[in-house]
């Protein structure tokens, strides 16, 4: 949950309106605060705007309650490989930020193969030869869909009272799924362009 990640999924889920979503964070810093208030919910707010229904909280024997179809849900749990395992077979799509690469790589390849795989969403800034290593590494595990986003980033703070609060730059996000050896800078173009075509036609 960095600032990079969180910035993108907010204004992405505000365009699609997406309300089956989790957030995964270690309970570090200030997240470890939430485990010790009384939030019946946390807030979520990307420029001082609440984008998402409160966030169910799950931490410690919660988290063995989440369930796909029930969210969304902050989930505050230590990233150990059972703990993410766990939570990876429960959802049918999932990233995680490339600080965490070489750790998660080791871990998805203990997932069975299935025939119905989860998307694995990658941002761009992989390369493309890293990304097809990845591919074959994880076939028949996990569907790896590449992404561009075009959002700057700030700042994400949590309060006491149970907010978590992205700063982003004051624009809409795009989060941009890209077809095989398509360019970044090709796919927005394409994504325009069928959004231009659309307003055109209302």
């Amino acid at each position: 949950a960095d600032r990079k990640g969180l910035g993108s999924l907010l204004n992405a889920r505000e365009l699609t309106a997406c309300k089956d979503f989790a957030i995964i964070q270690r309970p570090v810093d200030e997240w470890k605060d939430l485990m010790t208030g009384e939030h019946s919910g946390v807030r979520l707010t990307s420029n001082e705007k609440e984008v998402s229904e409160p966030l169910q909280l799950a931490f410690g024997p919660s988290v063995r309650g989440v369930t796909p179809g029930s969210g969304p849900y902050l989930i505050l749990e230590d990233y150990t490989e059972k703990s993410v395992l766990d939570i990876i077979t429960r959802a049918s799509s999932f990233s995680y930020t490339r600080s965490n690469a070489e750790w998660m790589r080791s871990i998805l390849g203990q997932l069975a193969e299935h025939g119905k795989p989860p998307l694995l969403y990658v941002v761009s800034d992989a390369d493309e030869d890293e990304r097809q290593a990845l591919a074959h590494h994880l076939s028949g595990k996990v569907t790896i869909v590449p992404l561009e986003t075009d959002i700057i980033h700030t700042s994400v703070s949590v309060t006491a009272s149970g907010e978590i609060c992205v700063s982003t730059e004051p624009c809409k996000a795009q989060i941009i799924p890209l077809r095989h050896g398509e360019s970044p800078v090709l796919g927005m173009k394409q994504q325009q362009q069928q959004q231009q075509q659309q307003q055109q036609q209302q």
